[in-house]
């Protein structure tokens, strides 16, 4: 059960690193998400919260001076440990909260109600929390507006994921392009001004790890408008980079003596014959 726990804190790490929103600036989204709860449950506390592995990190908090506390104190920590719904109605009556530093010292907690913001893949990387110094019934129909308001939150969060990976794509294609020159402009061109009607280009892509592969793009118009210009395109991208390296051992086996590594009578060949005709060429 331990080794279980474990891992699954690695994996909620992971998603919480992925997020790289940690110490990020202010949101108003996330700020209205928080004054919006406030207002809808009538408490003074309402917090977005990112927990660390050893802290819990508000990225919007209504009623709090601190942007982040420990995690051994934290409410939080126990709905991200379980990955499920908390609601604590009465703190003082809580054998595990009664002598929580948040209960018996300010903020004075009396109530605390938390849902986890799960990623897709089911890790809690923090809570949507509403809290009160007064103890307090919660209803479950209020738990289901609480549920509403973290999906909310949890969606802008896969909003921000799915921009870093936007920008990545962007930055891994301006490599892309910058590495195959103008071959790949000049094919897309070719298309949106009808020269034609596809085009098939190899050009070598740096990833993200700093090695490079070969990509084979392969593209149609399947949509011209009425100026004569491609509307609508399809194609794919193919990793070539295997048959590449299959086609230059084959190059250096037929062109390069195996034993010596040198060049080879093939190569030798090769080389004067594009040497006489260069000659020949320049009349020398």
């Amino acid at each position: 059960m331990h080794a279980h726990a474990n891992d699954y804190e690695a994996r909620r790490m992971g998603s919480v690193k992925s997020l790289d929103i940690l110490d990020t600036p202010p949101e108003s989204d996330y700020d209205d998400l928080v004054k919006l709860a406030a207002l809808i449950f009538h408490v003074p506390i309402s917090t977005v919260s990112i927990v660390d592995s050893h802290r819990q990190w508000f990225k919007a908090a209504i009623g709090l001076a601190t942007r982040e506390t420990d995690r051994d104190i934290s409410f939080c920590t126990h709905v991200v440990d379980q990955n499920e719904n908390l609601v604590v109605e009465n703190t003082k009556e809580d054998p595990r909260f009664a002598d929580n530093p948040f209960v018996t010292h300010v903020p004075l907690l009396g109530f605390y109600a938390g849902v986890p913001l799960r990623t897709s893949d089911n890790n809690a990387i923090g809570t949507f929390c509403i809290m009160d110094q007064s103890p307090r019934k919660f209803s479950a129909q209020e738990l289901e507006t609480l549920k509403v308001l973290a999906n909310q939150a949890m969606k802008l969060l896969e909003l921000r994921i799915e921009r870093k990976k936007l920008r990545e794509s962007e930055q891994r294609w301006k490599f892309a392009l910058e590495g195959a020159g103008d071959g790949v402009v000049q094919n897309v061109e070719n298309c949106l001004s009808k020269k034609s009607d596809h085009y098939r280009v190899e050009f070598r892509l740096l990833c993200q790890d700093k090695s490079w592969k070969w990509i084979l793009s392969r593209a149609v118009v399947v949509a011209w408008g009425a100026d004569g210009v491609a509307n609508r395109m399809v194609g794919t991208h193919t990793d070539i980079s295997q048959r590449k390296l299959s086609e230059e051992l084959i190059w250096k086996q037929a062109n390069f003596d195996t034993l010596t590594g040198l060049p080879n009578r093939r190569m030798f060949f090769d080389r004067l014959e594009k040497e006489i005709k260069r000659s020949a060429r320049a009349k020398q």
